[in-house]
C-alpha cells in the first residue's frame, strides 16, 4: 500500500527530530570535551562550542600567550553572547599584553560593567589603581574579588601592599569589617609573612582594635590572635604583649589577667593566658565543686609533683607577692610550687613554696625580680605528700602584685 502524504510528512518529521537530537548530543559532547581539556588549539569547531566554552578557551590562550587565538575565540563568544564578562576580560588581557593600555581599559570597563566577579578584570583594576596610587579603589576591587571567592595570590599581595603605608591601611580598614566573609582569613594568615609584612599586619590589627565601630572587640581579638602567637613564636615577646594590651587594655592592667582561671578552656587564649598542664595521676576540673566557672579543683590519688598551669607574665624589676586563695587540707607536706623563668634572658626566680590555702587563710610568698628580663614564664605545680593524697584541693585564684 502506497503511503499517504500525511504519513510521509510524519516520517520526515520524526527523522528530522532524531537528527536534531543526535546533532544536539554531539554538540554537547564536543563542547563538554573542549571545556574539560581547555587547550589553546585550532582543533575545535567553533560551531560546536558554547559562548561560555569559547570564553574559557580565550582566557586559556591568554595564559598561553597565544593572543591572536585568544582574540578570535573571544570575538566569537561575544557574537553569541555580547555581555560575556570572561570574553570581555580576555580581550582586555590581550590588549594589555599587546601594549595597548587605553584599549585594555575600554575592554575591562565593559567587563566590569557586567559585575565585579571576574578575576582578570578585578586583578587588572587593582594593578592599574595601584599604579595611580588610588588606594581606596584598590581596596574596593580587592574586597569585590575576595567576596566573590577569588582568594588569589595577586589579591592577597595587593592587600599586603595596602598594609605597607598609613594611607593604604586606612583604605583597607574601610573594607575589613566583621561581616566581610574574607576579613578573618586575611588577617589570620600570618605564618608566611616576612618580618616587615608582619609588622605591617600588627599595625593594621592595632588600628582595628582602636576602632569603637564598626569592628567590635571580639572581632579584633579573634583576628589578632594568630599575629600575637606568631610574634611570640618569633621571639618578639614585647610586640606580642603590646598588641594584646591594645586589644584588652583593662584586662591586661593586672599581672595575672585571669586570676580565677575563668578562661582556661578558651581556644582564643594567647601566651599571656593560662595554659593548663594536664598531668597523669591528677584529676583537674574547672570550678567543679562550687558549680561555678571560676577556680580549679584538684585531686591526686598518689603523692608526687604535678604540673598544673603556666602563662607568660610581664614583670619589671622590683618586689612582688604571690597570693593563693582556695581550700585544701592543712598538712605540711602538701604545697603549691611557683617557678618563674625568663623567656628571653634566662633569669630564674624560684621555686617558691606556698602552703595549700584554706577557707580561712590565704597562702602568700614574696619574690624579687632584679634582672632586665621583662617577661617570665610563671608555672604552677602541686606537691602532694602522703597525708594530702586522695584529698580535694580547691585553687580559687592566684594573683601577683607589686609591693
Amino acid at each position: 500500500m502506497k503511503p499517504t502524504p500525511k504519513i510521509v510528512i510524519a516520517r520526515a518529521a520524526v527523522t528530522l527530530v532524531a537528527l536534531l537530537g543526535v546533532a544536539s548530543a554531539g554538540r554537547y559532547i564536543a563542547d563538554n570535551r573542549a571545556l574539560n581539556e581547555l587547550q589553546c588549539a585550532d582543533s575545535y569547531s567553533n560551531f560546536l562550542l558554547s559562548s561560555h566554552t569559547l570564553s574559557a578557551l580565550a582566557m586559556q590562550c591568554v595564559g598561553d600567550a597565544e593572543l591572536r587565538r585568544a582574540e578570535a575565540y573571544a570575538f566569537e563568544a561575544l557574537r553569541r553572547q555580547p555581555m560575556s564578562q570572561l570574553a570581555l576580560a580576555s580581550l582586555g588581557s590581550v590588549a594589555e599584553l599587546s601594549g595597548a593600555p587605553d584599549l585594555a581599559d575600554l575592554w575591562f570597563i565593559r567587563a566590569s560593567s557586567v559585575g565585579r566577579r571576574d578575576l582578570a578584570a578585578g586583578t587588572y583594576w587593582m594593578a592599574r589603581f595601584a599604579e595611580r596610587r588610588d588606594r581606596m579603589q584598590v581596596a574596593v576591587h580587592l574586597d569585590a574579588l575576595l567576596r566573590a571567592g577569588w582568594n588569589s595570590p595577586a589579591a592577597v599581595e595587593q592587600g599586603r601592599q595596602l598594609e605597607a603605608t598609613a594611607v593604604g591601611r586606612d583604605a583597607l580598614l574601610r573594607v575589613l569589617t566583621p561581616d566581610s566573609p574574607w576579613s578573618l582569613n586575611f588577617l589570620s594568615d600570618v605564618s608566611g609573612l616576612s618580618e616587615e609584612a608582619l609588622e605591617n599586619r600588627t599595625k593594621t590589627l592595632a588600628l582595628i582594635a582602636a576602632q569603637s565601630a564598626p569592628s567590635p572587640v571580639m572581632f579584633s581579638a579573634v583576628a589578632s590572635l594568630p599575629a600575637v602567637r606568631e610574634l611570640f613564636k618569633r621571639g618578639r615577646i614585647k610586640a606580642a604583649y603590646d598588641l594584646t594590651t591594645r586589644l584588652e587594655p583593662g584586662r591586661m592592667q593586672s599581672i595575672i589577667p585571669d586570676p580565677q582561671f575563668k578562661a582556661v578552656e578558651s581556644s582564643a587564649n594567647s601566651p599571656f593566658d593560662w595554659t593548663i598542664r594536664h598531668s597523669a595521676g591528677l584529676d583537674l576540673n574547672y570550678g567543679a565543686r562550687t558549680q561555678s566557672k571560676a577556680g580549679l579543683s584538684l585531686h591526686a590519688i598518689n603523692p608526687g609533683r604535678y604540673p598544673v598551669a603556666e602563662q607568660v607574665v610581664r614583670l619589671d624589676p622590683g618586689h612582688y607577692q604571690i597570693e593563693l586563695l582556695g581550700n585544701g587540707p592543712s598538712t605540711e607536706d602538701t604545697n603549691f610550687v611557683i617557678n618563674l623563668s625568663g623567656v628571653q634572658e634566662g633569669e630564674r626566680v624560684g621555686p617558691r613554696q606556698l602552703a595549700t590555702p584554706t577557707s580561712v587563710k590565704p597562702s602568700t610568698n614574696d619574690f624579687l625580680v632584679s634582672g632586665a628580663d621583662q617577661f617570665f614564664r610563671l608555672s604552677v605545680a602541686l606537691d602532694v605528700g602522703a597525708s594530702g593524697s586522695g584529698q580535694d584541693i580547691e585553687l580559687s585564684s592566684l594573683t601577683v602584685t607589686k609591693r
